[in-house]
């Protein structure tokens, strides 16, 4: 998305995206907004990923080559999601794209497509730390919590 002024430009923003931060993160704002504390709530910020169809990718034998790393958890600031069956086919969240943005944006404006099952939002909080900080999870994480993080 691109910015002016604090405010999104019409048009420059992606469709999609799959939110990055805690859900807490939300409450937060609304209970700021609820206490009518609208000055804490503005500076409230949520990191987002842009998510684009796996059918972008379906063009080159290359691009399929680089889905299935992807798939693999093997590029860095990529990361797969599965469908849900429903609302969204298979998708690749763009790390390399991760930004912050107003908590009130993604409130009010925004609509709720799906919610990631709880191992793939395990996988996704474990591959974005990897791809933030260039470490391998092992040595960032505890063993039991890179077993929720398979599919």
């Amino acid at each position: 998305m691109k910015w002016k002024d604090g405010e999104p430009e019409e048009g420059s923003g992606t469709k999609r995206v799959v939110v990055c931060s805690h859900g807490c993160v939300c409450e937060d704002y609304d209970r700021h907004i609820e206490a009518n504390q609208t000055g804490k709530a503005r500076r409230i910020y949520v990191q987002v990923a842009p998510i684009r169809s796996i059918t972008d990718f379906t063009d080159s034998e290359e691009k399929l080559k680089k889905v299935e790393a992807i798939k693999r958890g093997e590029v860095a600031d990529a990361f797969y999601l599965y469908s849900d069956g429903k609302a969204f086919g298979d998708q690749v969240v763009d790390l390399t794209r991760e930004q912050p943005i107003p908590a009130g944006i993604l409130v009010r404006d925004c609509k709720r497509i799906a919610r990631l099952a709880d191992w793939q939002w395990n996988a996704l909080g474990i591959h974005a730390t990897m791809a933030r900080f260039r470490v391998e999870a092992e040595k960032l994480f505890h063993p039991d919590m890179l077993k929720g993080a398979k599919p």
